[in-house]
């Protein structure tokens, strides 16, 4: 089953749709990527939960790729003698995974997500596709490792970004092959801006 997927919720009518929109010093490192021919490493966005880390990502690949859908395709995993629905959110450029939704499988689900999408490049963009994992801290250290071996054998096709709230919980080896980018809490004076350009 496959959907399009929507923002119609009001929390997403002034959520930043650009990096010129976001008026914090962590869209530098972006839009320094994004004027350097797109050449984007390996990235670990973290910090701690409502800190915009989403919101900055997508604002970068609306900038990278201009505006597209996102859809919502649910696939169906069987373990055992139970049956797993998964969402998997993806457009022609990226795929997003949420290891939360994957519960105690992520071992065994996860790779083989993972497998058929690394493999090419984006037919598109004749470049790399992206590929997101929401709640990286829940990774599994073998599962890390697998990641890790992805990682650089599918450096040609494939980028990873994975969001976290906490980086201690990442393993070293997988630090060391990403970019760390730290995303801080709002300061109030930057909560000040936010509503009145809202209320504006």
């Amino acid at each position: 089953m496959m959907k399009k997927y929507q923002n119609h919720l009001f929390i997403y009518k002034y959520r930043p749709t650009t990096l010129q929109m976001i008026n914090r010093n962590e869209t530098k490192r972006f839009t320094q990527m994004l004027s350097s021919n797109n050449v984007i490493p390996n990235l670990i966005l973290y910090g701690q939960k409502n800190t915009g880390k989403k919101t900055l990502l997508y604002s970068f690949l609306y900038d990278l790729y201009g505006d597209f859908n996102i859809m919502c395709d649910v696939r169906e995993f069987k373990i055992n003698s139970k049956t797993l629905q998964i969402p998997i959110f993806h457009s022609h450029y990226h795929i997003e995974i949420d290891v939360d939704r994957l519960f105690s499988h992520t071992r065994t689900i996860l790779p083989t997500i993972l497998k058929t999408f690394i493999q090419t490049k984006n037919i598109m963009t004749k470049q790399y596709k992206i590929c997101i994992i929401h709640h990286a801290e829940n990774l599994e250290s073998q599962t890390q490792h697998i990641l890790r071996r992805m990682l650089e054998t599918h450096i040609d096709n494939c980028r990873f970004i994975f969001i976290t709230t906490k980086l201690n919980k990442i393993s070293p080896p997988l630090q060391s092959r990403c970019e760390l980018i730290k995303v801080p809490t709002f300061t109030k004076d930057q909560f000040s801006t936010i509503v009145h350009n809202i209320n504006q």
